[in-house]
């Protein structure tokens, strides 16, 4: 099981998250602004999030125009993603109720999850298998950030129509 710890370069940023192992940083994500790209940066080789259809929920990942990784909302507000990575086949689903941790599942058994660890410093935790690339490992991160991007925005568009 490889554990990679994730939390905002900077304090009060949501768009940029640094990839730590053990202490030592192993990459970037950069979620992206407004009409900006998405990127995840690992050991120097640049990778692609896609999003294909934001109404069906399609997303994947590429290198150098080559699809690496492929996900597709399957549930009512994103609860969960059928997730292609090569050959393999899994599902990365919402293992509470408020969406701050997911769990990684193939064939009905879990095999890794992804979370909050400390809601006030933002820092997060992967725990997915060795087996699964890095940069696979990677996307699947960057599924969850931008799950939780989406349900934030929702709730300030929310609070803003209800008069907040």
């Amino acid at each position: 099981m490889s554990t990679i710890e994730f939390f905002p370069s900077k304090s009060y940023s949501i768009r940029r998250y640094t990839l730590t192992r053990g202490g030592a940083e192993i990459g970037q994500i950069d979620c992206g602004g407004v009409r900006g790209t998405a990127a995840i940066v690992l050991a120097g080789a640049t990778y692609t999030p896609v999003i294909d259809s934001v109404v069906r929920g399609k997303f994947h990942l590429e290198a150098n125009g080559t699809r690496v990784a492929g996900a597709q909302s399957a549930g009512f507000w994103f609860r969960y993603f059928n997730v292609q990575a090569g050959t393999r086949s899994y599902t990365l689903t919402m293992a509470s109720w408020f969406g701050r941790r997911f769990a990684l599942m193939e064939n009905g058994t879990e095999l890794g999850r992804i979370g909050v660890t400390n809601a006030f410093s933002g820092r997060c935790k992967a725990e997915l298998p060795d087996d699964l690339p890095l940069e696979v490992q990677a996307f699947l991160i960057w599924l969850v950030i931008s799950t939780w991007r989406r349900a934030a925005a929702a709730t300030v568009v929310a609070g803003t129509a209800a008069g907040g």
